[in-house]
């Protein structure tokens, strides 16, 4: 089941009062790095990383979690994933957490509980989330653009 933006945000505010402002603010806030939001079950932040790639940067549940391996894995599908690796560390160092690895996907940002990074916790680091989604699109960015 899918759900609309204003789905998506109302029920975000009724599991977590306060958030559905913060995070419309930020997703306003990065409209100029042409970063659009696409709404399954969740906040997807999507660009385009190059004519044959679509970029994703991370989404954000209903519940709060956040989570930015799709970060790497664009990186990974445009050739550079030393361009995720350094977008995870960056978002990583901002929320006082670390990169987990996995055998068979790509690594993801983890909080210092070891759990997904909250939507708060990140929020209250939003000029740092958005100075690593401009790096991570600045570095994908095609030779010519």
């Amino acid at each position: 089941m899918t759900a609309s933006q204003p789905e998506f945000y109302e029920q975000l505010e009724q599991r977590r009062p306060g958030l559905s402002a913060r995070l419309r603010a930020f997703v306003d806030s990065v409209a100029d790095l042409v970063i659009t939001t696409d709404f399954p079950a969740s906040l997807v932040l999507r660009w385009l990383a190059s004519p044959e790639v679509e970029g994703r940067a991370g989404f954000v549940e209903k519940t709060g979690r956040t989570y930015f391996q799709s970060g790497a894995a664009t990186a990974k599908r445009a050739g550079r994933p030393e361009v995720g690796e350094r977008y995870l560390q960056s978002i990583a160092d901002a929320v006082g957490g670390s990169i987990r690895r996995y055998e068979r996907a790509p690594p993801e940002v983890v909080g210092a509980d070891g759990r997904a990074i909250d939507l708060t916790v990140i929020l209250d680091h939003a000029q740092a989330w958005r100075q690593s989604l401009a790096e991570l699109i600045d570095g994908l960015r095609a030779p010519d653009e």
